[in-house]
């Protein structure tokens, strides 16, 4: 998944022939992800990156990065945004939109969300996919990681199991339903996203997923 991110984000740096430029990247549950300190395109971002995450996380991370990593330089302003994803009284709108965040709600953004949906619940994976279609500018693109447990007979002897995951079929209809379009799906082992390390024969597992998709 992280070659996979990482090549959406590198698409998203290079300027368009025609139409506006992506001019900030919001991760998700961004935990101690480091693609703004390693990758050089983050300096096509003009605003930079935002990473959002509980502040206990937040505070483990830059404890990390200060004292274990050396306070690392980063290729754009990086931004901690604290948010608990299942707090009902706040929104992503509301914590990116908080003064000084350098945060604009009128450009074309990139957001992750990367190992967090299948975490968050039945109620939360819906908040998440609201809270973040309520903030994206039109022309944003959204990179979801998801597990698609509906082919799983296990999870389907688990009610709580596909509660909590999210199928293509519901991305689908949540998604288009918030105005995302262009959504496309990929899963563990198929051309897409397999970079020559999935076994020959063996079937693509959708319990690792995928969807990229741009809102209208």
């Amino acid at each position: 998944r992280t070659r996979f991110i990482d090549d959406c984000v590198l698409r998203c740096s290079v300027a368009p022939a025609a139409g506006p430029q992506f001019s900030q990247v919001v991760n998700l549950g961004a935990g101690m992800d480091t693609r703004p300190y390693r990758l050089k395109c983050y300096k096509a971002f003009p605003n930079g990156a935002f990473d959002v995450d509980m502040p206990v996380v937040l505070e483990g991370r830059n404890k990390v990065f200060g004292e274990l990593l050396g306070a690392p330089e980063s290729h754009c302003p990086v931004t901690t945004v604290d948010l608990d994803l299942l707090d009902e009284s706040k929104t992503l709108a509301t914590e990116l939109s908080a003064a000084g965040s350098g945060f604009d709600a009128s450009a074309p953004t990139v957001f992750i969300a990367e190992g967090l949906i299948m975490y968050l619940g039945a109620v939360g994976k819906l908040k998440l996919l609201a809270d973040i279609s309520a903030v994206a500018a039109p022309g944003s693109v959204f990179v979801l990681q998801f597990m698609d447990a509906s082919q799983s007979q296990a999870a389907k002897d688990n009610p709580e199991v596909l509660a909590s995951a999210l199928s293509v079929g519901e991305a689908t209809q949540e998604l288009t339903k918030h105005g995302w379009i262009d959504l496309d799906f990929s899963m563990f082992g198929d051309e897409k996203l397999s970079y020559g390390r999935y076994p020959d024969g063996m079937k693509p597992s959708a319990s690792f997923s995928f969807c990229t998709c741009k809102k209208a």
